[in-house]
């Protein structure tokens, strides 16, 4: 999974698909390297196809959890994980679409109170940010029509 973390920071931004071979070992979650909290991370990849021997990894939901919200934070815009053992990707894939859709939620929520609260939103980074006016800044991925 370090491929990924360093994938990720390498700043290779137009990649928008990507299918890796993977020891079974480098998929547990005690080999997940450590991904800082104040780190920005926007890599646009959209699909993540995971290679490898075995069709069934053993992964415990801990497991799944973790890489998923490993995964997420890598990138916030991956639209569908895939893998060999395809049970287990079907469900870490699962998790990760749930985090975007309680991000997108808790984002609108956020503008709505900023906007029922008259202050000026504007969609610009993708995390929010509030200045020490009263002006909100983030951005949602509007990807869906």
């Amino acid at each position: 999974m370090d491929t990924l973390y360093n994938l990720a920071l390498s700043g290779c931004q137009s990649l928008e698909h990507l299918e890796l071979q993977f020891n079974e070992d480098e998929i547990r979650k005690h080999s997940l390297p450590s991904i800082p909290d104040s780190g920005e991370y926007d890599h646009g990849l959209g699909t993540l196809g995971i290679i490898t021997d075995k069709t069934h990894l053993g992964l415990t939901v801990h497991d799944k959890i973790a890489i998923a919200t490993f995964l997420d934070r890598l990138f916030p815009d991956l639209q569908e994980v895939w893998g060999t053992a395809k049970e287990e990707w079907e469900e870490i894939n699962a998790w990760i679409q749930s985090y975007q859709a309680l991000r997108a939620r808790a984002l609108a929520t956020y503008f709505n109170i900023a906007q029922n609260n008259s202050k000026d939103v504007s969609y610009t980074d993708r995390d929010v940010q509030v200045s020490t006016d009263t002006t909100a800044t983030a951005s949602i991925n509007n990807s869906d029509p």
